[in-house]
């Protein structure tokens, strides 16, 4: 009858428009690959962030608002145990897999395939919800992978078509083909089922393993760092109570007092009357200079590094980290000298006329007037350790400050003082004489880096 689709004779050389629809099946077929590719890159970051979170820095950060690291920190990266990423690497090899059969069965799949990649699409959409309106960050990632969703619809409806379905009429001929084939359902049933098996397994023996024991070996470090610690202050304290170069403040002579857990002694049993064992000093002290630059580290460093930082700034946080590691490794070598650059145009001219992190300014007010009364680090520690906290929870300027029991007289005072702002806009200024436009950047021997030290920077630290 005219206008029936009739199948093609036994033998019979493959008409154009089944030359076609194979192309758009190859094409499924190669657009699910990379769309695997690209979630397979996402699940690495998943996993790098936990386990190296301070150190990793993936490549597809180009902003703060695009930003795959806050992504993927987010609750809505996993699911169910499986990294969200994952299960999309699991869609992708179904799509496959059915454009696979497609190829060998014609007018099969088309329907099925429709409908694969129309969930696979739904979901991206979802997740760009969460991105522009919960997470407040944008993945590159995940952008490509809701281009890839995209493509795969359209390719689905393509093949459809050139094969003389309609979209509608591809997914009701399928859906009455599994029904009716108890064998190609329960085939369609099993291929499913050993997809879902296999995110679990792929969680459980590639991604789980190395996240826990990264986990099990910082929370080693942290209980050695508090032993030692304990053991460091305790020592510190007898020296105080002797030294006549303590004030009733505490802080040692030159306005520089010892960081937490810098001295290093080594331990030996001697007896009465004999030499006093030999210490070896590793000395981490902080001040501040004449310009009123607080620094940590060694008083006369091998290397030199200025840190203009932001404290609204997730990236600063993690160079904050990196940092403090570093001098934790090489102590009596390095020299870390903070300098202020909120990016807030509150009192930077580079953002004037632009909104951007809108608390920057005052934030930076408090580390600075916390250090009028010596409690620069602590307060520099505080913002950064509850970065996220005070972002979210708004806490007020005065909450900050009580929590390091400052006196609140002096506190106030400071904070609305208009050398404090004078000293910061100084910073600023300096910043932008050598050519900084961002966040974390750092200046040794005069040379800017934004973002992170590179590996060359350190060559000049000797090997411990």
């Amino acid at each position: 009858m005219t206008g029936m689709l009739q199948e093609p004779a036994a033998g019979s050389a493959p008409s154009h428009g089944d030359l076609r629809g194979t192309v758009a099946m190859i094409a499924i077929l190669a657009l699910a690959v990379v769309g695997a590719v690209v979630n397979v890159e996402s699940t690495e970051v998943y996993m790098n962030l936990r386990i190296a979170p301070d150190d990793y820095d993936s490549s597809c950060n180009i902003s703060e608002t695009v930003n795959c690291e806050e992504v993927e920190k987010s609750p809505w990266a996993v699911l169910l145990g499986v990294p969200t990423a994952l299960w999309a690497v699991i869609g992708y090899v179904a799509v496959a897999g059915l454009a696979l059969v497609g190829l060998a069965a014609r007018r099969r799949e088309r329907g099925i395939l429709l409908l694969v990649s129309g969930f696979c699409l739904g979901v991206g959409l979802f997740l760009v919800y969460l991105m522009a309106f919960v997470i407040g960050s944008w993945c590159t990632l995940c952008l490509a992978t809701d281009a890839v969703n995209l493509g795969l619809v359209a390719l689905a409806i393509l093949a459809a078509r050139l094969d003389g379905l309609s979209p509608w009429r591809a997914v009701a001929d399928d859906v009455r083909w599994l029904l009716g084939s108890p064998l190609a359902l329960a085939g369609h049933v099993a291929f499913a089922g050993l997809l879902v098996a296999a995110g679990f397994a792929a969680t459980a023996w590639w991604v789980n393993p190395p996240i826990a024991e990264a986990v099990i070996r910082r929370q080693v470090e942290e209980t050695l760092a508090l032993s030692l610690e304990g053991v460091e202050s305790a020592t510190l304290d007898r020296e105080k109570e002797g030294n006549p170069g303590v004030d009733p403040e505490g802080t040692w002579a030159g306005e520089a007092i010892p960081a937490a857990g810098c001295e290093h002694v080594k331990d030996c049993a001697c007896d009465d009357g004999a030499t006093p064992p030999r210490r070896e000093k590793k000395v981490t002290l902080m001040g501040s200079d004449e310009k009123g630059h607080h620094w940590i580290g060694a008083p006369e460093p091998v290397l030199r590094i200025e840190e203009f930082t932001d404290y609204e700034c997730p990236h600063c946080r993690s160079a904050h980290m990196r940092l403090r590691r570093l001098l934790s490794k090489y102590p009596g070598q390095i020299l870390v000298v903070h300098r202020h650059f909120p990016l807030d145009p509150g009192c930077n001219p580079m953002l004037e006329g632009r909104s951007f992190h809108e608390r920057a300014c005052e934030l930076s007010r408090v580390a600075y007037c916390a250090g009028e009364q010596g409690r620069f680090w602590e307060m520099n520690d505080l913002l950064f350790q509850r970065q996220r906290e005070i972002h979210e929870e708004r806490t007020r300027a005065e909450e900050l400050a009580g929590l390091l029991e400052l006196d609140m007289d002096r506190f106030q005072c400071c904070l609305t003082a208009e050398s404090t702002l004078a000293h910061i806009r100084a910073d600023v200024d300096e910043g932008m004489r050598q050519g900084i436009k961002g966040t974390p950047a750092f200046v040794v021997d005069g040379e800017v880096y934004l973002g992170k030290l590179p590996t060359s920077v350190l060559k000049v630290l000797p090997d411990e």
